[in-house]
């Protein structure tokens, strides 16, 4: 499927796209876990759950997303890993929409002590989001899409083949 240069410099664009959304998920992740008391703050600021669930949420969401965004860049468990980082990334986008149309005014958390505690800029953020999703859901799609189709895979079934084999 390699051998159509153009179908190799599209899957290698898509491939690199899921790699840099692995590693700003785990930067995001990292950054998250640098400053466990900023990151609960931010969490509380945003009304996302009652106050109870807070502490487990702190803890739980910077290693998914470490161990997401690993897998997104050597590659390995791929399927789980795309499915878990855009659920991630549409929780996250939907609790700043939900920020945002309720006059909330609080840093998002996103990159830890770097996510800037002034004015948020939600918008922004939620757009950055929705180009990770993107990441996530184009390279599988492509290497689908235009995958160039073997035609000797589709002219024999196995039991065929295995019978030309013993030929």
């Amino acid at each position: 499927r390699f051998h159509n240069p153009k179908f190799l410099a599209g899957w290698v664009v898509t491939r690199l796209a899921e790699v840099l959304a692995g590693g700003i998920l785990i930067f995001a992740g990292a950054m998250k876990g640098t400053d466990m008391a900023l990151w609960l703050h931010d969490l509380n600021n945003l009304h996302i759950a009652p106050p109870e669930y807070l502490p487990w949420l702190a803890v739980s969401l910077p290693p998914i997303e470490i161990i997401t965004g690993a897998c997104l860049m050597i590659g390995k468990q791929l399927s789980g890993a795309r499915t878990i980082a855009i659920c991630l990334l549409l929780a996250f986008t939907v609790v700043l929409g939900f920020a945002q149309a309720y006059g909330i005014n609080v840093s998002c958390g996103c990159f830890g002590k770097l996510s800037g505690h002034g004015t948020p800029n939600y918008i922004l953020d939620m757009t950055r989001n929705a180009i990770l999703i993107l990441a996530c859901i184009v390279h599988p799609a492509y290497s689908r899409a235009f995958a160039p189709l073997n035609p000797s895979a589709l002219s024999a079934s196995p039991t065929e083949k295995k019978r030309k084999r013993n030929k």
